[in-house]
């Protein structure tokens, strides 16, 4: 081999070393610079620039703007012993006064209902005869007393006329209330309502003015006769026991409506215009009362002392004239007196009283010119709930 062709051969030798150690430190460069980013952005350093290609300009990340924050003097680290640390979260906290927005709600009384003779002695006393204000009742409120709801069908919630015309009055309530289970929330859908309720316990209504009936409701000012048909209807409901097992009756008279439900079953319909089915009328069983008309008597009902019922009766006037109502009851078995052809029947109440009430002291707000009542018993025949 020629001295020529061999440095021809080193050299070429020579050329291909240099270009394979200047492409390796390329490459280690390469991955050193991205080691590099990596690192660097990985640890977040605030002042590491990236340079974008966009094109053949280089553009700038934008940095974020960090605000200089003024670092106050670190304290020194106290050493804190955690077996005498307590921690009072309200310790010289002073709450600020919250001034309620609304009035309170008041609490309604709690009913209390007598189990025994005792509590029922002691309730009698405390509700002494005469005690309710008016006969169509107080507003004092009992499980042991009937609540009683004033409706004038002759206008709306709203106060405006329903065009009731003569008749329609006590279909609708048969056929609405009656034989819809006595459903007070319908009614207020469509007719004015009192706006309170009256609590009695007995239905002794003497012969009046039918205005006394609106007037002891409060409402005399709403409730102006028009034309014909029903002028008002009261619903008394409660829930009754009898003082013991046996068989009783009810005996029912009213000008013009008078009409007893127990447990939703109506046992008589006593009113001169009847607002139920014919059969559930009655019996003329003890003939013409006295100071009324025709009575109407239910037939005999079983009810046991340790049980309780449901009762709703119904009282209402179906045209501006006078108005009454008397609800009565006997038991089976008992003789009563008699005042020609009439017994002398127990009057029906839901609170064992000494007798009869002290009328003119129930009827003292009421302006009547007499006070015409009928034949009756001494005693008041209870029927206080369970």
């Amino acid at each position: 081999m020629s001295q020529n062709t061999l440095s021809k051969m080193v050299g070429k030798r020579l050329s291909l070393a240099i270009l394979i150690s200047l492409i390796v430190h390329f490459v280690l460069l390469i991955v050193l610079g991205l080691w590099t980013v990596y690192r660097y952005v990985q640890e977040g350093d605030p002042g590491m620039e990236v340079a974008i290609e966009e094109g053949e300009e280089a553009v700038e990340a934008p940095q974020e703007v960090v605000e200089e924050v003024e670092v106050t003097e670190v304290q020194p680290e106290v050493e804190i012993d955690l077996d005498r640390l307590t921690v009072d979260p309200l310790h010289d906290v002073a709450l600020p006064e919250i001034v309620a927005d609304t009035q309170p709600v008041p609490t309604p009384p709690t009913p209390t209902v007598p189990t025994t003779t005792e509590d029922r002695v002691a309730f009698t006393q405390a509700a002494p005869r005469g005690s309710w204000g008016s006969v169509f009742g107080a507003t004092d409120e009992s499980d042991f007393l009937l609540s009683g709801a004033f409706y004038h069908l002759q206008q709306d919630p709203d106060g405006n006329s329903t065009w009731m015309g003569r008749g329609q009055g006590e279909r609708i309530i048969q056929t609405e209330f009656v034989e819809a289970g006595f459903d007070r929330d319908a009614f207020d859908e469509r007719f004015f309502r009192a706006p309170e309720d009256r609590s009695v316990s007995f239905i002794a209504h003497p012969r009046m003015d039918f205005r006394l009936a609106p007037q002891a409701y409060g409402v005399e000012d709403y409730v102006e006769p028009v034309g014909g048909g029903l002028y008002w209807m009261i619903h008394y409901e409660g829930v009754i026991s009898p003082p013991r097992d046996g068989r009783f009756r009810f005996t029912a008279d009213a000008d013009d409506h008078i009409l007893v439900a127990i447990n939703g079953e109506v046992v008589v319909d006593g009113g001169i215009r009847s607002i139920s089915a014919r059969e559930f009328h009655g019996s003329d069983v003890h003939g013409r009362m006295p100071t009324g008309r025709t009575s109407r008597t239910s037939d005999w009902i079983p009810m046991s002392a340790e049980q309780n019922y449901d009762i709703d009766i119904i009282v209402g006037e179906n045209q501006p004239q006078r108005y009454y109502a008397w609800l009565f009851v006997e038991e089976e078995g008992v003789e009563y007196e008699r005042d020609g052809n009439w017994p002398n029947l127990p009057l029906f109440s839901t609170i064992e009283m000494d007798g009869p009430p002290d009328w003119e002291e129930m009827l003292k707000d009421l302006d009547l010119p007499e006070i015409r009542l009928p034949p009756m018993a001494d005693e008041v025949l209870a029927f206080p709930r369970n």
